[in-house]
């Protein structure tokens, strides 16, 4: 069977792309799909365009943890609450901000029972070495790591870094992952959590999860060979070339991070996947967005961004 590909929405806007996101999906006739929301308003739109689809009002308190930790959360009550509603499958858990612009099903059987993940970043094992106080402070996946080590101690290290936008796990498999990425979540203070998705890529490694991908989907590919540690390290693996008439996952689907949100907007629409122009509400909450952001930036900051 089909993996059940599972969304969690927060906010209108991120539900506006599910529904552009799930469309992608149907247009290849897939139906095993599940969604979270957070409210009934947002219910009430989702079933207005999708009301075939298995619908749940998921509201999560996150207790200060960044926004971008939501998901585990949501996950997690969800579970609690409702279970999933297409059983006996693969969990594939989806961004909103995905357009599939080819028919999973064959990635899929490609990597059925398996441990896929659309995007990994492969980590250099002697990182590891380096003292907190010289990691620099963007490199926050590894910050959030040796965060961790310092207080709980680390048994295995990953030599890659996850992207939870879209990865599948067994059915069985998922609760268990999820439970112990709550656990090391939830075990670090707010301030040292920078990255849930490190915490994942360290439960896959102590649990001895290995995940895959295709070599082209695999960011700084290489890196993950350069030094030597005496650390243990779980190595993610890399899937054989897909035979004729198969694809990639980036050739299968496209996350549209940060920046790129325009070209999701403009895609969405050159699909045919926004017959209603629910394109010009995103815009214009964008828009809001930003400008709500930008009161809030300290003054000296705001100043430099008027001067550009």
């Amino acid at each position: 069977m089909l993996p059940t590909i599972v969304f969690c929405v927060f906010g209108r806007i991120h539900l506006i792309y599910a529904i552009w996101c799930i469309g992608s999906l149907k247009a290849f006739g897939y139906e095993s799909i599940e969604i979270m929301v957070d409210n009934e308003d947002e219910r009430c739109l989702f079933a207005s365009y999708w009301p075939n689809v298995p619908c749940n009002i998921v509201s999560v308190e996150r207790s200060g943890y960044p926004a971008f930790s939501y998901k585990p959360f949501a996950l997690a009550k969800y579970l609690e609450e409702f279970g999933f509603q297409h059983t006996g499958r693969d969990i594939v858990i989806c961004d909103a901000d995905i357009l599939w612009k080819k028919d999973p099903t064959a990635l899929f059987a490609r990597f059925a029972k398996g441990n896929w993940v659309h995007k990994i970043t492969a980590v250099d094992p002697t990182d590891y070495d380096i003292p907190l106080a010289k990691v620099r402070p963007s490199y926050i996946s590894l910050r959030t790591i040796l965060h961790y080590h310092r207080r709980h101690g680390v048994t295995v290290y990953p030599n890659f870094v996850l992207n939870a936008g879209l990865f599948m796990l067994p059915e069985h498999v998922f609760p268990v992952v999820l439970g112990k990425w709550m656990g090391k979540i939830l075990s670090l203070p707010s301030n040292e959590m920078l990255m849930s998705e490190a915490l994942l890529s360290l439960t896959y490694a102590e649990m001895g999860i290995v995940p895959k991908a295709d070599r082209e989907d695999i960011k700084h590919f290489g890196r993950h060979i350069e030094g030597r540690t005496d650390r243990p390290v779980l190595l993610f693996a890399e899937a054989g070339s897909p035979c004729d008439g198969e694809f990639t996952g980036y050739q299968t689907a496209t996350h549209y991070f940060g920046d790129q949100r325009p070209a999701l907007h403009r895609d969405a629409v050159d699909m045919g996947l926004d017959p209603d122009g629910l394109v010009r509400e995103v815009e214009r909450l964008l828009s809001v967005k930003r400008r709500h952001d930008l009161l809030r930036l300290p003054g000296k900051a705001m100043r430099r961004l008027l001067k550009r």
